[in-house]
C-alpha cells in the first residue's frame, strides 16, 4: 500500500447556523474498512474504503469499495441503499462504467463483472468551521490481476456543514490513466448507464424528479434530459419528513451540461457520461469530473435547488 500524506484537524466552531450557544464540531472515526463523518455528534455520511461484502446468497464478484453509504438527510434518516435485490451493483453514491477499457479489454467496474476499485491509500483528511473533506486513492484492476492498476483514481469529498434544511457534498474525482495505452469511457448499449450515480432507499416511494426544467413526468423514466441538474425527493412517511437528494454537474466537467441523465422511478438518479458517445483519455493523462451532490428537506423548490444551483455554478466559476 502506497504511503500518503494524512492530515487530520478539527475546528469548533460558534453558534452561527446552530443555535445560540450551540457549536458545530466535524469528526471522522475509522473502523473496519469505513470511515465515518458526523457533524456535532450527528452521522453525514460513511465512506467505504474496505471491501464491503454481499449479503448471503449473492455472488461474490459484487464485493466492492470507494463509494458512500450510509448518506444521512438532514435529519437522521439513511437516503441510500446498498446491494438492492433488483440491481446488486448499484451501491448508494458511486461511479463507475459499463464500456470502459484499454488494450482492446473491457473493463466494467460498474456491474464488476470483470474489474472493481481496490483502495490504496490516504491523502489530506480536514476539517474547517464550514465543513471537512478527506482524499483516497484508489486503483482500478481487473479480477485476475488484482495488484495492476489501470486507472489510478483519486477522490476527493467536501461535506459542507448542514444550514437552512439542506447540506452539500462535493466530490472531485480525478482518473489517470496508467495503463500504457489509451483508455476509453462509454456508457451502456442502447441506454448509456455510466458515470456518477445516487441508488436512494426504496422505502422513499413514490419518488418525484424534478430539473431545470421544472417536474418531470410522474412514473416516466428517462434516458436523457437536457438540464445541468436532477433531483429526486419523496413525500413523508412514517416519521419522517419530506427529503430528497440532488446531483448539480459543475461546469468544468466535459460536453457540460451534458443531457446523458438517466432517472428510474424504481429509485435511480444517474448523471451519465460521457453516454452513449465514447471518450478516450490518452496514455497518462488524466480526467477529471466534478459533482455535487444536495441532501434536503423537502423537494426541489422547497429547497430552493434553482437558485443554489446558480450560486454554485457562479462560485464554480
Amino acid at each position: 500500500m502506497r504511503a500518503f500524506r494524512f492530515v487530520v484537524s478539527v475546528v469548533f466552531v460558534g453558534a452561527l447556523g446552530m443555535g445560540l450557544g450551540a457549536e458545530a464540531e466535524f469528526s471522522f472515526s475509522e473502523a473496519e474498512g469505513k470511515l465515518s463523518l458526523e457533524e456535532n455528534g450527528k452521522p453525514v455520511f460513511v465512506y467505504n474504503f474496505g471491501m464491503v461484502d454481499p449479503p448471503a446468497g449473492v455472488d461474490v464478484k459484487y464485493r466492492r469499495s470507494g463509494y458512500l453509504h450510509p448518506v444521512y438527510g438532514v435529519d437522521g434518516q439513511i437516503v441510500t441503499q446498498d446491494f438492492p435485490e433488483d440491481h446488486y451493483h448499484h451501491r448508494g453514491v458511486f461511479w463507475g462504467w459499463p464500456h470502459a477499457g484499454a488494450n482492446g479489454r473491457e473493463m466494467n467496474n460498474w456491474e464488476m463483472t470483470s474489474a472493481k476499485q481496490y483502495f490504496e491509500g490516504w491523502g489530506a483528511r480536514e476539517t474547517s468551521r464550514k465543513g471537512a473533506s478527506f482524499t483516497a486513492q484508489n486503483r482500478w484492476a481487473f479480477h485476475d490481476a488484482p495488484e495492476v492498476a489501470i486507472v489510478r483514481e483519486t477522490v476527493t469529498i467536501t461535506a459542507h456543514r448542514a444550514w437552512r434544511g439542506s447540506r452539500s457534498i462535493d466530490f472531485r474525482l480525478r482518473f489517470k490513466n496508467v495503463s500504457g495505452a489509451p483508455f476509453t469511457f462509454l456508457g451502456a448499449t442502447n441506454k448509456g448507464y455510466g458515470g456518477f450515480n445516487y441508488r436512494p432507499d426504496p422505502v422513499h416511494q413514490p419518488l418525484h424528479f424534478y430539473s431545470a426544467l421544472g417536474p418531470q413526468p410522474q412514473d416516466e423514466d428517462s434516458l436523457r434530459l437536457d438540464s445541468p441538474w436532477v433531483d429526486l425527493s419523496w413525500d413523508a412517511r412514517g416519521d419522517t419528513g419530506a427529503a430528497g437528494v440532488a446531483i448539480f454537474q459543475h461546469p468544468g466537467n466535459p460536453d457540460y451540461p451534458h443531457d446523458g441523465w438517466i432517472l428510474r422511478h424504481y429509485g435511480f438518479n444517474g448523471a451519465a457520461w460521457p453516454h452513449l458517445n465514447e471518450y478516450t483519455l490518452p496514455a497518462g493523462e488524466t480526467l477529471e469530473l466534478q459533482y455535487r451532490l444536495v441532501v434536503h428537506r423537502g423537494g426541489a423548490e422547497d429547497a430552493r435547488l434553482p437558485k443554489q444551483f446558480r450560486k454554485f455554478v457562479a462560485r464554480a466559476k
